[in-house]
């Protein structure tokens, strides 16, 4: 039977730390991920000393190693949901302004290129514009977002003490990007105030962006690569040809609880083809609910919350790699997708290994990049090692560049989904080993990353589609 049902808004005196503990507790038990923030609240209230748990000495092959740089992408924390949705009035959503829930402020953000944060895009603005009963806006952080992400900022603290400690002497060595989205960049905030401990030494880190319609840490960016959208059109005919059975029942439930109009307002179609069965809306709807403890709209439960987790990491996993078997798909839409990105998480690892070979230690020691579900599902699916479940809030693929202290021409790389290593889809994965020679990691990355972007992405006539499609 399903858990008993949370109050549906935040009362004055409740704990936010006990409600994130309630709200972890909650979507456990119906199987659904919320993220790091469940503990975020409460190591933020105990103010427990920092762990001394290190995993910059490791062994590989009777090899010592030596971590020498840090790569983490990470999901935001929790969001308020997207888009407006039958009984959004009933639902209050007063989670996005506690005083005591800041981040560094203010923090410069700056193009990549040096000159001022571009605007955002249409889309952004007009999802953000929207405020919700309770005063949170469309896709906004929320309180116990800010705390996942802080969270997360600690953990990275607590994995990595002596590249903190190279920060400390020079905090240059920290590198910050972000997709130019207001929760994107705050979560960078709130990430940068855990890894300082609130402390306010990094207070002066820039965080870089781009505009939207060229962001490379998306991977279903069809404005900046049209060529997507081809490969996206044809797994949808695919998917609506054959949908799985649960589609058709969760789309079946859902109209009798809201009738068709309303099933329409959340982009579930009547025909038979990839929007009568697109749950992501519903998804979003009630996984965020979920994550802040609230009571569901009559027309959701637990355990359509559940079904719709499982059939939305599904329905997106299809269209990034149609069924799964179809490996050149997979190829073409990891290449021109996430491929720009796979390409300089590699360039960065490659540059710092021929500095620390040259003597000198002027690249960046951590680099951080905050960005969506779109970014993490699409370089799990490019390397192989997606699970097929939803990455959750704050969620993160960690890339570990550690070099052999007996001979300092060979640097290894390890991939980590949620700081757990991963085998890749190497000679040395298909062995068992986590660590792979950073020569064998190129060739998996050459493999993965589009020779000629532009050219590659050309499509013959206009292309319509946004870049906000699809990044939750």
């Amino acid at each position: 039977s399903p858990p008993p049902r949370l109050p549906m808004s935040l009362p004055r005196a409740a704990s936010l730390p006990a409600l994130a503990q309630k709200a972890r507790r909650l979507a456990l038990g119906l199987g659904l991920g919320i993220g790091v923030g469940g503990t975020a609240a409460a190591s933020a209230a105990d103010s427990s000393p920092r762990s001394e748990i290190s995993a910059e000495r490791a062994t590989h092959g009777g090899r010592q190693l030596e971590l020498v740089q840090v790569q983490v992408l990470f999901r935001h924390g929790a969001r308020t949901n997207l888009f407006e949705h039958p009984d959004l009035d009933n639902v209050v959503w007063n989670k996005c302004g506690r005083r005591n829930v800041k981040g560094y402020e203010p923090l410069e953000v700056r193009n990549v290129d040096g000159g001022d944060r571009p605007p955002l895009t249409k889309g952004v603005a007009r999802q953000y514009a929207q405020v919700y009963p309770g005063g949170c806006k469309g896709g906004q952080l929320t309180d116990l977002g800010k705390l996942q992400a802080e969270e997360l900022g600690d953990k990275i603290a607590c994995r990595y003490p002596g590249i903190m400690e190279s920060l400390k002497d020079d905090p240059r060595l920290l590198y910050v990007r972000s997709t130019n989205f207001p929760r994107t960049i705050e979560t960078a905030s709130h990430v940068l105030k855990g890894l300082s401990d609130g402390r306010n030494w990094l207070r002066h880190v820039v965080i870089e962006t781009v505009h939207g319609y060229k962001e490379s840490m998306v991977g279903t960016n069809v404005v900046a690569c049209p060529r997507l959208k081809d490969y996206f059109k044809e797994a949808k005919q695919a998917y609506g040809a054959n949908p799985p059975p649960e589609a058709r029942r969760i789309r079946s439930e859902m109209e009798a609880k809201l009738g068709k109009d309303k099933c329409l307002t959340m982009k579930i179609g009547e025909a038979d083809d990839w929007n009568g069965y697109n749950v992501v809306l519903a998804n979003d709807i009630l996984k965020t609910m979920v994550a802040h403890g609230m009571d569901l709209p009559d027309w959701g439960s637990h355990v359509l919350a559940r079904d719709c987790y499982k059939m939305a990491g599904k329905q997106i996993s299809f269209l990034l790699q149609k069924d799964g078997r179809d490996d050149n798909f997979r190829k073409q839409v990891s290449r021109l997708g996430i491929g720009r990105f796979l390409q300089h998480t590699y360039d960065c690892m490659a540059l710092c290994a021929d500095e620390n070979k040259n003597g000198k230690d002027t690249s960046s020691k951590l680099r951080l990049y905050s960005g969506h579900d779109t970014s993490v599902m699409p370089t799990l699916i490019a390397y192989q090692i997606f699970d097929g479940h939803w990455p959750t809030f704050c969620s993160t693929v960690t890339w570990e560049l550690h070099r052999d202290t007996s001979n300092s021409e060979d640097y290894f790389v390890r991939v980590l989904y949620d700081f757990k290593p991963m085998l890749l889809p190497t000679p040395s994965g298909m062995h068992g080993n986590s660590f792979i020679h950073l020569n064998e990691f190129k060739a998996l990355t050459e493999r993965i990353t589009p020779k000629d972007f532009k050219q590659e992405c050309r499509v013959s006539g206009p292309i319509q589609g946004s870049v906000d499609v699809g990044k939750f």
